[in-house]
């Protein structure tokens, strides 16, 4: 018998895909913690990103992450409210969540037209505990650029 013993503070970055479940739950740091979009020249696809509260006690989390790669363009939204630049710079807070309670950001990637076939953005999110900034989660999400 085995399990993990989870502190305090403790975000879990979740992503999800159309038609797949959640990636990245209850997993923490980077390590097999990605998920791949296609997008076609001049369109954009969406990606639900879940931010869930594992820890034990009240607490909200900053989220940060690049947000522009040569060819691609990606805009986060919470509650439908551009929060792009606040994600870019790092100041993006969640509302404060009980344990097990959840937030969502919708990010928009676009590609534009001049991105050849086979490019790829490994765009990295990483979220953090406000009140335990060592305690933090990142996710890989990786767009690629089809026909």
């Amino acid at each position: 018998r085995s399990y993990t013993v989870i502190g305090a503070y403790q975000p879990d970055l979740r992503m999800k895909v159309a038609g797949s479940a959640l990636v990245g739950n209850d997993r923490y740091g980077l390590a097999g913690q990605r998920a791949v979009r296609t997008v076609r020249k001049a369109r954009q696809v969406r990606t639900v990103m879940s931010i869930q509260n594992d820890g034990t006690v009240n607490d909200s989390f900053g989220v940060k992450a690049t947000v522009r790669k040569k060819g691609f363009v990606t805009k986060f939204y919470s509650g439908g409210r551009d929060v792009t630049q606040q994600v870019k710079r790092g100041t993006f807070r969640t509302r404060t969540m009980a344990p097990g309670r959840t937030a969502k950001l919708v990010v928009k990637t676009k590609r534009l037209n001049r991105v050849k076939n086979g490019s790829r953005w490994g765009q990295i999110v990483k979220v953090t505990s406000q009140q335990d900034s060592r305690r933090s989660d990142r996710m890989r999400h990786v767009v690629r650029a089809v026909r």
